[in-house]
């Protein structure tokens, strides 16, 4: 875990896991969104 902070916010940033395509750790980031267990998050390809 990293603390950074951009646009205004600050993010702690976890790698969750790996993916086949950014569309598919997009549509992760959305389930655990809309559970309600993170209040935003992004996907890198770093």
């Amino acid at each position: 875990m990293k603390k950074v902070d951009g646009g205004g916010k600050t993010w702690f940033v976890v790698r969750v896991s790996e993916f086949a395509d950014k569309k598919s750790a997009d549509s992760y980031g959305r389930q655990l969104k809309d559970q309600r267990i993170i209040d935003d998050f992004f996907v890198t390809n770093k």
